[in-house]
């Protein structure tokens, strides 16, 4: 289930604009953030590479206002009893543990190989926040059109399927057509995707022709 224009236009286009404002003048139309002191790589990456936001205590001065943003957003929002209510609300599921990242997809680079959780015996709830450059309907119906990649996919598989990089190299489309699940990268957009303990997720690798990164806020809980 997506829930579009999610947060307040005015946090919304507050952080649409120290996002992306550099893109828009062509100062930095063809760079992505790089490894620093508070986005980190994660790896190894033969199962997923991306930038996780880190040391969130010690922001770098030109970096403040991203890192505190997307900071608030996981601490007091994703973190609080009332989103859990919420969220009660919505699914009619009670969420307990979750795991949560602040995640960084740099267009030309970033991905993850399709996995499951293996340390999870229950289902799961996954909550995505999203953050995409579609200031214009072409980049809109690029990003939904799904072929510049940056998308999560949910694919359905029984609890006897073991072989995760035959997967995540190649999956049948055509014999899951019906329950495979993938929620194209939106501005300002919620995905709640239910799956369970065995099924596999991935992002698609972005493109270098996508129309930006892809930024989100990303929680994953037990129920």
């Amino acid at each position: 289930r997506n829930f579009d224009v999610f947060l307040k236009p005015a946090i919304s286009e507050n952080i649409n604009a120290f996002l992306f404002a550099k893109m828009r003048t062509g100062k930095s139309a063809g760079s992505s953030r790089k490894s620093t002191r508070n986005w980190k790589v994660v790896g190894p990456p033969h199962k997923h590479r991306y930038l996780k936001l880190e040391n969130r205590g010690k922001y770098f001065l030109n970096d403040v206002e991203v890192c505190s943003t997307f900071f608030d957003l996981e601490e007091f929002l994703f973190k609080s009893s009332a989103y859990n209510r919420w969220l009660l609300a919505v699914t009619g599921q009670i969420v307990s543990e979750s795991k949560s990242a602040v995640r960084n997809f740099r267009r030309g680079q970033d991905y993850t190989i399709a996995h499951h959780d293996s340390d999870s015996k229950v289902s799961q709830l996954q909550s995505t926040l999203c953050f995409v450059k579609a200031d214009s309907i072409n980049e809109h119906r690029a990003w939904m059109s799904g072929n510049f990649g940056g998308f999560e996919c949910f694919i359905p598989t029984s609890p006897e399927v073991e072989d995760i990089a035959a997967t995540a190299e190649v999956y049948d489309t055509t014999s899951n057509e019906e329950q495979l699940i993938s929620v194209q990268a939106s501005f300002n957009t919620l995905s709640l995707v239910q799956n369970k303990e065995h099924d596999f997720y991935f992002i698609k690798y972005l493109s270098k022709f996508a129309p930006s990164d892809r930024y989100d806020v990303h929680f994953c809980y037990n129920i």
